[in-house]
């Protein structure tokens, strides 16, 4: 057996899947084939059985009489049956207690009796129907045999004759070649389908690894040419496993590519920098050492310039060395040292370190508390070079001013600024101003300023300022308040160590999942991408109630409004427009009809009035005495919105919404090509929910995760809009809404340290909650 699984693991792999193909079809097959031999059998069987039991007759009594007296001899024209007219050739006889046979002249032949038989004759009231069963005749040919109790015509009617049973028989010939013919036929038929699917399976495992070796001569010919410019060919709508894998080939190769320029450009320009200060090293210590050779010392003055020299190009030296080794370092290698940092004081260090380098500069700062999620020696490294910068630049007795306001840090100097042509090429690797030339420096100061703000989770600007000079903008995620010191989360640095914690991480591990806040950096796992529009559900609630407060705000309509002034329902009901907000309008979850794989497709606007129309029969509890939460409720709030303005839910949102805080992605139905959908088995992304009708207000929209931080931030921390609105749900200090679909879910909430917005390609909302909970926990607890 150890045998042929070595063998079997030793062939290609497309040799294997033909073998799985055509043993799996030949199993398949046979269990069809013997299970269509054995019904065919059985109904064969089952017709001989019906005409046996249908012919069999009643002889007369005189002539049972008579063939038993001549038994064992058989009498001629002495038949009690008759002619069974089914079948051509029929055995027919009697049998006796003792096993005798007393076969008629006209029978076809002798049928062996068994014990069988004779109980047939013992207990013919038992077993008054007969028994059926398969035998020989004497000369040894396959019959099927009836052994019944004997009854005979008599002047009274029929009766039972005890001391005798009567037997009739066909021959099975006939049934057996069918049946022969039909295995005959079937294993003919198996071996075929076998053959065929086994070359099926061939020439489909060739056609479905044609990309798989491709891929493999592309690999082979890296392996072989380090040529790193050969790209797979990929067609823009195919979603399958290969047309992915290509793609990440392809992506791996351009990546690689674009590491090897790099790296190469990296040593070239090094070798180009460090080639000047060694260059000029050389020289002067070729001259203090010729000198003293020589026996002509140099004059005190200019051997201690030469000295001074030799120390400035030392330190220059150590100062490129010392930047290159930061440039050359890899994102894993900081992950531990990671940790929360008071960038306030950060910038004060390097403000220090700038005074000293510019004593004859005003170097003015104004700076607030600010924390960030960082490795603090890089942070400050990278402040201490956007503060040389303008150090370097600036004219004598200038000043540089320096901000630090809600986590954004500017530096302004006043020197003679950056043409806008040069503007694009600040952040490269040793790249120089022409005019600064002559000026020291390596050209990889910004380069390290842009990586370590870019692994913070920030971005950093230089731009003209008004007036002459630049400014450099660095903007990191933060908050204005001291968190607990710690390190990332272990299994965001090492997912591996993390999915072997239980199952249910190993699940979620797996999950597309975007974790924007003001603690950390963006924490963006398993292929979600905060720029593509995501479903965020029934968070379109606090959108839908901020409206209303706007609307409300305006003197358009009042909370307290009931809903028969806008909607055909009811009088009397109670229910006003604060109760639909606040989930206390006494009204069912879901409405009617709410079912299957796309529940809301067929909650149109005339299922909605429909249900407006009869709410004084569907409410559960008197409005404002109870609270549960409503999604009809909220598509109904939305209805009535839109009848007292007279305008639709999308420009309302717009209007008094999205408008006035800058918002721009967030939409009731964006283009397919920028939505981000949770994938099924196969690789493909699965439909999402019709949410488009009347169920819109309730949880229909669609925003990217970067919109949906804005609004958060907007609505509970800036609150540019006034007090949240009363959809917001409030547990403590937090203020928070969720939201779920088929395959998203989404939790938004904010303390008074800073807020998160954490959204998962999965409908589980409960493990998101959780997740965003654990985040909010581990940040805002004590150190």
């Amino acid at each position: 057996m150890n045998k042929v699984v070595r063998r079997y693991r030793s062939l290609p792999i497309r040799a294997r899947l033909a073998v799985l193909v055509a043993a799996a079809v030949a199993f398949a097959v046979a269990a069809v084939s013997v299970t269509c031999w054995f019904i065919v059998q059985g109904k064969l069987y089952e017709q001989i059985d019906n005409d046996l039991r249908r012919t069999a007759p009643r002889p007369a009594a005189e002539t049972v009489y008579n063939l038993l007296s001549a038994c064992p001899h058989k009498p001629a024209d002495t038949s009690p049956y008759g002619v069974l007219r089914t079948h051509e050739t029929v055995y027919s006889q009697l049998v006796k207690p003792d096993g005798t046979a007393c076969v008629p002249s006209d029978s076809a032949g002798a049928v062996k009796t068994t014990d069988v038989d004779r109980t047939v004759v013992r207990d013919s009231v038992i077993h008054g129907d007969g028994i059926l069963r398969n035998g020989t005749d004497t000369a040894g040919n396959d019959v099927r045999v009836l052994t019944m109790p004997l009854v005979i015509d008599t002047n009274v009617g029929p009766q039972l004759y005890p001391g005798a049973a009567m037997m009739i028989a066909v021959p099975l010939k006939n049934t057996e070649k069918t049946l022969n013919d039909l295995a005959l036929v079937l294993l003919l038929v198996s071996g075929v389908g076998v053959l065929g699917a086994g070359a099926a399976g061939l020439a489909v495992a060739r056609a479905g690894l044609r990309p798989v070796d491709k891929l493999t001569e592309a690999v082979e010919h890296v392996s072989r040419t380090e040529d790193l410019t050969i790209r797979i060919p990929v067609e823009d709508d195919s979603e399958d496993e290969v047309a992915r894998l290509s793609r990440s080939f392809n992506s791996m190769t351009a990546s690689l590519a674009g590491s090897r320029e790099l790296q190469q450009r990296l040593i070239a320009d090094a070798g180009h920098e460090l080639r000047t200060p060694l260059t000029s090293l050389r020289t002067n210590i070729e001259l203090l050492t010729r000198s003293e050779e020589t026996g002509r010392p140099l004059p005190p003055e200019d051997r201690k310039a030469l000295l001074n020299s030799v120390k400035a190009q030392m330190t220059e030296l150590a100062s490129l060395i010392g930047d290159l080794q930061e440039l050359s370092r890899s994102e894993g290698q900081r992950g531990e040292r990671v940790q929360v940092v008071p960038f306030q004081d950060t910038v004060e260090a390097a403000l220090r370190r700038a005074r000293l380098r510019g004593p004859e500069l005003t170097i003015t700062a104004d700076l607030e508390p600010w924390f960030v999620v960082g490795e603090p020696s890089a942070l400050e490294r990278a402040v201490v070079n956007i503060l040389d910068n303008a150090v370097k630049f600036s004219p004598e007795g200038g000043t540089v001013e320096v901000r630090l306001t809600d986590g954004v840090l500017t530096v302004r100097d006043h020197g003679p600024g950056v043409p806008e042509d040069e503007l694009p090429h600040v952040f490269d690797r040793f790249w120089r101003s022409p005019d600064a030339r002559a000026l020291p420096g390596s050209g990889l100061g910004l380069s390290i300023v842009a990586r370590t703000v870019r692994q913070s989770g920030g971005e950093v600007t230089l731009t003209p300022a008004p007036g002459g000079g630049s400014v450099a903008t660095v903007r990191l995620p933060g908050a204005p308040v001291p968190l607990r010191n710690r390190r990332r989360p272990r299994w965001q640095g090492s997912p591996v160590r993390y999915r072997r914690r239980s199952r249910r991480r190993i699940a979620m591990s797996r999950v597309p999942t975007c974790v924007l806040s003001s603690f950390e950096a963006p924490r963006i796992l398993h292929g979600h991408d905060p720029g593509l529009f995501v479903q965020i559900g029934s968070l379109t609630k606090t959108l839908t109630a901020t409206v209303l407060t706007a609307l409300a705000g305006s003197g358009v309509l009042a909370l307290d409004d009931p809903l028969e002034r806008f909607l055909p329902a009811p009088a009397g009901t109670g229910i006003t427009l604060r109760h639909l907000a606040e989930h206390t309008s006494g009204l069912p979850r879901l409405p009617e009809g709410i079912r299957g794989h796309d529940p809301y497709a067929g909650f149109d606007d005339r299922a909605l009035d429909s249900v407006v129309r009869r709410l004084d029969t569907l409410a559960t509890a008197p409005a404002g005495s109870t609270e549960e939460y409503s999604n009809l409720g909220y598509a109904l709030l939305g209805a009535a919105l839109v009848a007292a303005t007279r305008t639709p839910y999308e420009e309302l949102l717009r209007r008094h919404l999205l408008d006035p805080l800058g918002v721009t992605d967030v939409t009731a139905d964006p283009p397919a090509g920028v939505r981000l959908c949770r994938r099924g088995l196969f690789g493909r992304p699965r439909r999402p929910w019709t949410m488009t009708g009347a169920i819109l207000p309730a949880g229909g929209l669609w925003a990217t995760p970067r919109a949906a931080a804005r609004l958060v931030t907007g609505l509970l921390v800036d609150r540019r809009l006034g007090e949240p609105a009363p959809a917001w749900q409030k547990a403590g200090r937090l203020l928070w809404h969720n939201g779920a679909t088929r395959g998203a879910s989404v939790f938004a909430g904010a303390v008074p340290q800073g807020w998160i917005l954490v959204h998962r390609l999965s409908g589980a909302s409960a493990a998101t909650d959780k997740l965003a909970l654990d985040t909010l926990r581990a940040a805002i607890r004590p150190a």
